[in-house]
């Protein structure tokens, strides 16, 4: 499975990433699940960068997302709510703290 990155800002150990619905919850990922990384800051140029073992996947509202979790998302300008809400309405436009998301938690290879 492969899952898209506007940008290519990880670090080393656990990394979270935020996506918009259940979409990726109700993908059935399980701990131990290998993922394709892609970079993609076009819809044109899509980069394959790496693979990542899935760690947890969780549903909650971005209001609700453990602050702790906040501190390893990969993006840094999405490491506070506010910077998450920000990010994901340049991308996605109107995004709601109330909008239930999915949090994916994966280590890079």
């Amino acid at each position: 499975m492969t899952m898209h990155f506007i940008s290519g800002a990880f670090h080393p150990g656990l990394n979270t990433t935020v996506r918009r619905g259940l979409e990726w919850f109700q993908k059935g990922l399980l701990p131990g699940d290998t993922l394709t990384l892609c970079v993609c800051p076009r819809r044109d140029d899509h980069t394959p960068i790496g693979e990542a073992k899935v760690a947890f996947v969780m549903a909650a509202r971005i209001e609700t997302i453990p602050n702790e979790l906040m501190a390893y998302e990969h993006e840094p300008s999405c490491r506070t709510k506010e910077g998450l809400l920000d990010a994901m309405r340049k991308v996605l436009g109107d995004v709601r703290p109330d909008e239930v998301v999915t949090v994916i938690g994966f280590e890079r290879e």
